[in-house]
């Protein structure tokens, strides 16, 4: 009967004490690459959702990184849709991953 055997591929432990959110990116126009109205105004909504969430305890949540999915050909609504929070976040200041072109 087989057994069963451990790994030989050493596996790196998780971050302690890391919360990890996901969210959709916006709904997509008809045309375009962009955000429909629907998607703006979800980007939006997260602004106000995220600025004001407690973390589990309770208290502020200091956010450290926002990722994107990288912009394609066919869209740009990874970083479209959370632009706007990243600004938030960071006084206007930008953002890490935040779009430069």
């Amino acid at each position: 009967m087989p057994t069963a055997t451990k790994s030989k591929t050493p596996t790196a432990p998780m971050p302690a004490n890391s919360i990890f959110y996901l969210v959709r990116h916006g709904e997509k126009p008809s045309k375009g690459t962009g955000l429909s109205p629907a998607g703006q105004a979800r980007a939006q909504a997260y602004v106000a959702y995220f600025q004001n969430l407690p973390n589990p305890a309770g208290g502020t949540i200091h956010w450290d990184y926002l990722f994107a999915c990288t912009d394609s050909g066919n869209s740009d609504r990874p970083s479209l849709t959370l632009t706007p929070l990243g600004e938030a976040l960071n006084n206007l200041g930008g953002w890490p991953g935040q779009r430069t072109n």
